[in-house]
């Protein structure tokens, strides 16, 4: 993060480096790219709805079902249908930008893991919120 405007300067770099290749390919190259992460995210809304209402929620009853369940499906496999017609070249670049996506929330989550632990640890040996003094107190 930048110090003074809190933006994440990496992660900005990034994306504009890869925004330069928009002056090598076509542009119906990037219609068909742009289509692959417009179904790729319709497909995640879907099996969202299916996690959280369906599954974490238990919103089982015959129309719960029906909606959190069997109209979600249908969506998916509609998009997922809509995915195959797609060009070859899109799916695959396509889907190495989504597991490079995959794998950078990966380290995101482990290195915010990491570091939350290591807060939770100082905060746990006194010195941020006084800590050890209320322990003191109390023993």
């Amino acid at each position: 993060m930048h110090t003074r405007f809190h933006t994440p300067v990496i992660n900005i770099i990034i994306i504009s480096a890869f925004s330069m290749l928009a002056l090598a390919v076509s542009l119906e190259t990037a219609v068909k790219f742009v289509s692959f992460g417009a179904l790729i995210a319709f497909i995640f809304v879907n099996l969202c709805v299916i996690a959280q209402r369906y599954i974490r929620d238990k919103q089982r009853s015959l129309p719960q079902t029906i909606v959190y369940l069997i109209f979600p499906l249908t969506g998916a496999g509609f998009i997922g249908w809509l995915l195959s017609l797609l060009d070859k070249n899109a799916l695959f670049v396509g889907l190495l930008w989504l597991l490079f996506g995959m794998a950078y929330h990966y380290c995101k989550k482990l290195t915010h893991k990491s570091a939350t632990m290591e807060a939770s640890r100082k905060i746990v040996s006194g010195s941020p919120l006084g800590m050890s003094k209320i322990n003191n107190v109390e023993s």
